[in-house]
Parts: structure tokens; C-alpha cells; sequence
């Protein structure tokens, strides 16, 4: 597999924060997508992703399903949200709610329609991009069959499409690289250290010889994207810096959000 060729979308399927913040800091995460920030404990959520893919993620994120973490679970990272994992994808949710679910539909609702709306912005942007990379960030020792049948299931929702995965796993046993077509795993010995969520590390450089052309949908130019919402309308200036100006306007029903710069919100 060539990893250095281009594409029309990069995105993360999480595992851990590292793959979306080394994202960013490149400039090649153009906007919100449902993984960015969410962790797996095991490789059977690759599996399950997958299934989530062909079912349009009708399992995920569904308030019954979700078990708070014991303390002993708790990311330090995020100790000021309340964390919670998908039992029924086996994906972790620790840096999205700000207060705790139990009775308070409010703030499940919250989150569960921000990951809504980034399910069906990366169904959009899938269904007009030709070439699609995925990575994933872990600890864990993650091996091929996983992520074939991820391919596979993506290949069979998306055809005429050429999905590929770059896989970094961290604290394995040895330095090694699995490759197939369309596959890259990398087994680090090394641990993941706070420079891969904060700054960066040499198994990220990948990226930077990466040719990415994103297909920004509703755009003029990159400088602006429209985004038809529910009940409103989404307008992006600048879509590519960090955050200046955000304001939501509501009149007689309809929503009008206003975005000076990527809106961080979304």
C-alpha cells in the first residue's frame, strides 16, 4: 500500500485522541467527524464499527447502552467530564459529556445529535470522495482480520471506492509492519507518551508527505462551506483556521449559525 498518495479524505477512527490532534495540527482535519476524540480497549470494536458502517450506526451512541466508567476506568486526561462506554460497540466516550446522564436527557441529547450530524457529514463526504484514508491510534496490538473486514464492509457500503488504513499500535512486543494492499499496521515497542497528544512524534511524519485534496461539499473555493441544517443553515467562513467568531441566531423557528474560522462546536 502507498501511503504517500493522494487523498480526498483523511479521517480517524479513533483508538485514542493522537490520530485526530495529529490531524489538526497538520491542517488536514477540515472538520468534525463521529471518532475524532473517542478511545477502544479492544480490537473487537473494529468489528463492530464495521457493522455500524452497514447499519448507518443505528446501534451507536443509544442512551441504554451507555455504562459510566468506574473511577478506576476514569481517563485522567479528561477527569472533567463524566465518560461512559458503548456496550454495544465497545467504543469510549471520555471527553463529550460535560455533565452526567443519568436523568438529564439534555445533555445525552446534546451529544448524541452533534454525533449525528458528524455521521452524516462523513456519510456525505464519503459518498463524494474517490480515495479514503483511515487511522487509527492505539495501544493496542491490533492485528489484519479486523481491519479487512472493516475494508470489506466499507467496500460493500461505498463501491467504486479505494478505502485504505494506516494503523499506528503502541507498547506491543516488537517493531514490526503488517502490510497488504490497502492495509498498514505499524507494532511500536514504545509507549505513547504526551507528545503524540500535544505536539507530535516521528511515526506521525507520515502524514506530512500525504497529498490531501479535500472535497469540501457546499464550498467556494475552501474559503466557505454551507451546510443546510435541521430547521437552519450553517455557514462557514474560513473553515481551515481555528475558531474567531461563533453566533447562533433563532427567529420564529429557524437557526442560523454563524462561523468565523473551523467551528469547534461542531
Amino acid at each position: 500500500m502507498d501511503i504517500y498518495k493522494q487523498y480526498d479524505l483523511i479521517f480517524s477512527i479513533g483508538g485514542n485522541c493522537a490520530a485526530a490532534h495529529n490531524l489538526r495540527l497538520r491542517g488536514l482535519r477540515k472538520f468534525s467527524l463521529p471518532f475524532d476524540w473517542t478511545y477502544i480497549k479492544d480490537e473487537s470494536a473494529l468489528y463492530k464499527l464495521a457493522d455500524e458502517f452497514e447499519n448507518n450506526f443505528k446501534n451507536s451512541l443509544i442512551l441504554k447502552n451507555l455504562q459510566e466508567l468506574s473511577k478506576e476506568e476514569y481517563s485522567q486526561a479528561h477527569s472533567d467530564k463524566f465518560q461512559y462506554k458503548d456496550l454495544a460497540t465497545g467504543y469510549y466516550w471520555v471527553n463529550h459529556f460535560s455533565q452526567k446522564i443519568d436523568n438529564n436527557i439534555k445533555e445525552y441529547t446534546r451529544v448524541k445529535r452533534k454525533f449525528d450530524k458528524r455521521v452524516t457529514r462523513l456519510d456525505n463526504y464519503i459518498k463524494k470522495s474517490k480515495t479514503i484514508l483511515l487511522i487509527l491510534s492505539t495501544d493496542l496490538s491490533v492485528n489484519i482480520e479486523p481491519c479487512r473486514y472493516l475494508i470489506n464492509k466499507l467496500n460493500e457500503k461505498y463501491p467504486n471506492k479505494i478505502f485504505d488504513i494506516k494503523v499506528l499500535s503502541f507498547g506491543c512486543q516488537e517493531n514490526i509492519t503488517i502490510e497488504e494492499p490497502n492495509i498498514i499496521i505499524n507494532h511500536y515497542k514504545r509507549e505513547l507518551n504526551l507528545n503524540d497528544f500535544i505536539k507530535t512524534n516521528i511515526e506521525w511524519e507520515f502524514l506530512d508527505t500525504i497529498d490531501y485534496n479535500p472535497i469540501l461539499l457546499n464550498s467556494f473555493f475552501n474559503l466557505m462551506i454551507i451546510e443546510p441544517q435541521k430547521r437552519g443553515l450553517a455557514i462557514h467562513v474560513l473553515p481551515s483556521i481555528k475558531t474567531i467568531f461563533y453566533i447562533k441566531i433563532y427567529f420564529i423557528g429557524f437557526r442560523l449559525q454563524f462561523v468565523l474560522g473551523r467551528n469547534k462546536n461542531e
